[in-house]
């Protein structure tokens, strides 16, 4: 599976937070064979796993990513026991990266409005997200 947008920020916020050179930062992905048999020459190259095994690389390396959960969906916490988390709101986006060809927001908020009638992200339910969760496991 092709590197998700998601992980191609993460790898530009951890060569910005590593200050890696260019020329570091190129060395490092010529570890990485394509499935074109050359280099990687851009993360962009790089396939899903390969993405995770460079972030991996980075966090030996000193980098530590930053909890996103406050910043993309705390927004959204109501202060009802019945309404999902931050966390699972994060684990179906995180899903919807990797899943799904439309990875935006609104696509998302569309998609969900389907499959547990909620017109918004701010009305999901606890008991709503396993549901949510396996909808996006099995897109194509």
């Amino acid at each position: 599976m092709n590197i998700s947008k998601n992980q191609i920020i993460k790898i530009h916020i951890a060569k910005k937070e590593l200050n890696l050179s260019d020329e570091n930062y190129r060395n490092i992905l010529s570890g990485f064979i394509t499935e074109e048999g050359t280099e990687a020459g851009s993360c962009k190259d790089l396939n899903e796993q390969q993405a995770e095994i460079l972030l991996d690389t980075f966090k030996k390396l000193g980098w530590k990513p930053k909890a996103r959960i406050k910043n993309l969906f705390e927004k959204y916490r109501r202060n009802d026991s019945n309404c999902a988390t931050p966390e699972q709101m994060l684990k179906v986006y995180d899903l919807w990266q990797k899943k799904s060809k439309e990875k935006t927001e609104a696509s998302l908020i569309n998609f969900a409005k389907n499959i547990i009638k909620k017109d918004h992200i701010s009305f999901w339910l606890k008991k709503d997200m396993p549901k949510l969760i396996n909808a996006v496991k099995n897109l194509k």
